[in-house]
């Protein structure tokens, strides 16, 4: 019963990583054909070969996956720049990437007035 229940939530997720793969592969073979068509080559002529469709998908695998780690990680550092920020700045939204200045007002905050 678990591994169904698990299967049904895991599914939205494997398809959509199924079609941005897949996306990612029809781009690269677009582009593989468009640059070959610009340097004269025939429609079933790749740009160098295998080795040239290689690199592409790796280069778009590659920059997939480090747009991907990016979503994962941003929510990390806005916690962690958060902690050094006055009050004002979270609530007004104002240097929102980057505390301008950096205080430890917060951490005082924390362990001052809280019972942590």
């Amino acid at each position: 019963m678990q591994s169904r229940v698990a299967g049904l939530i895991a599914w939205p997720f494997k398809m959509f990583f199924t079609l941005l793969f897949d996306a990612g592969e029809a781009i690269g073979a677009a582009l593989a054909r468009g640059i070959g068509r610009l340097r004269g080559r025939g429609a079933d002529e790749s740009l160098a070969g295998k080795q040239a469709g290689q690199r592409v998908m790796m280069g778009l695998s590659v920059l997939i996956l480090a747009l991907l780690l990016l979503f994962e990680l941003f929510p990390f550092f806005f916690a962690f720049v958060s902690a050094f920020k006055t009050s004002n700045q979270i609530t007004d939204m104002t240097s929102v990437l980057w505390p301008q200045p950096w205080t430890l007002q917060q951490f005082g905050k924390l362990f001052g007035e809280t019972q942590f």
